[in-house]
């Protein structure tokens, strides 16, 4: 019964803030009703997702298993890899098993490690590892699909550019590595112009939650630190292996271009 008086008065705690979005949009309204009317429908589907999102992980945060884990890791892989194939706009070449194994092989061991350095006793659990590889797969999305769909384009733009190096003797990856690594700058730069605003023009979140938590600013410092290393060589890796399986199938196993 206390419990639930005390989540009613948190949910009670938001109101004052939605009156920010109402006043907002009140505003907009008379002058753009459409985008009055985004800004309102995204605020509260955010608060409905995230309250969703509250009573679900307190269902699995009961739980100590290591196969559950797994099982809700292996839903957020699968979501996050639909969304960056949705947003890379090609469905050509099988994007979807190239990122999905791409973000088992490279952002898990990730996940894995932080988790046991920051808790070596209760690594496995799902109150421990999913938040944190939630928050490298959400990290990385962005950049990965961006990588994939400059890659893509590149290459539908560029064919004949291949083709000519192939004829001269030019490997795959010969003919394509400067397109290969174009597109790795650009899946990695979101990420780095992350990096060199962090901490002049920015407190990032996991660092800021902390210290309103009352732990110390400079072992916030540390622990954001750490999770950036793990968001920044997470990205760089998922993406470098995404690119390089979808090179794979650009290809025939000859070394020709794959005109399919």
């Amino acid at each position: 019964m206390e419990e639930s008086f005390k989540m009613n008065d948190k949910i009670l705690s938001v109101i004052p803030y939605w009156f920010l979005i109402i006043i907002i949009s009140g505003h907009l309204y008379r002058k753009e009703k459409n985008l009055s009317k985004e800004l309102i429908w995204a605020s509260l589907r955010n608060g409905i997702q995230l309250i969703l999102l509250a009573f679900l992980l307190e269902i699995i945060f009961k739980s100590s298993a290591m196969v559950v884990t797994v099982a809700i890791a292996l839903v957020m892989t699968l979501n996050s890899s639909y969304h960056i194939v949705s947003r890379s706009k090609t469905q050509k070449y099988n994007l979807f098993s190239i990122t999905f194994f791409s973000h088992i092989f490279s952002l898990w061991p990730i996940a894995f490690l932080f988790s046991f350095d920051e808790s070596k006793e209760a690594w496995s659990e799902p109150r421990m590892l999913l938040p944190l590889l939630g928050m490298i797969l959400g990290s990385t999305l962005s950049g990965v699909s961006i990588a994939l769909g400059s890659f893509s384009q590149s290459f539908k733009e560029k064919r004949g550019e291949i083709i000519t190096k192939l004829s001269l003797g030019a490997s795959s990856e010969e003919a394509t590595r400067k397109f290969f690594f174009r597109a790795l700058r650009a899946g990695m730069t979101p990420q780095v112009n992350s990096m060199l605003a962090m901490g002049i023009i920015s407190i990032p979140g996991m660092m800021a939650g902390q210290i309103i938590s009352n732990a110390s600013a400079f072992e916030a410092a540390v622990v954001q630190m750490k999770m950036m290393i793990c968001i920044s060589a997470g990205t760089v890796f998922c993406t470098y292996i995404s690119l390089h399986f979808l090179r794979k199938k650009l290809f025939l196993p000859t070394g020709e271009i794959c005109l399919e």
